[in-house]
């Protein structure tokens, strides 16, 4: 399928007046609508695990910010992804994804297995255990 901006603009204005079943967040990822049911326990413990880890060890003051919607660029030839993560990380007066502002993109993306250290960059400066996510 070939992508257009007239194309994105309709899909955009769809998934804007789309109204999710309560509980549930629409998500637009890679041209597709994701419908994500409530979290469950397990998934409300990790986030629990990764607030606590990083407010104890964090070199500076974090700010948290639930549930707010984010542009993402795109998968080549898709549109901007909006997505509603459970969780936005922020030490005062800094955002924890620095963007190129030409590019639109994110300068670093760290991953590692599930279960190993996360090297967190400044200013956080720790390694978060993910060992308690398995």
């Amino acid at each position: 399928m070939t992508y257009d901006p007239l194309s994105e603009r309709l899909l955009l204005n769809w998934f804007v007046s789309l109204e999710a079943p309560d509980g549930f967040r629409a998500e637009l990822i890679e041209g597709a609508c994701v419908l994500t049911p409530p979290p469950d326990g397990w998934h409300e413990h990790c986030l629990s695990a990764l607030l606590r880890e990083t407010h104890l060890r964090s070199r500076t003051a974090v700010h948290v910010s639930g549930n707010k919607g984010l542009r993402l660029a795109g998968a080549e030839g898709c549109p901007a992804d909006h997505v509603i993560p459970d969780a936005t990380l922020a030490p005062a007066g800094l955002r924890l994804f620095r963007k190129d502002p030409v590019r639109d993109l994110y300068r670093d993306r760290r991953t590692r297995p599930l279960g190993k250290p996360l090297s967190l960059p400044e200013p956080f400066g720790f390694d978060l255990d993910t060992a308690d996510f398995l």
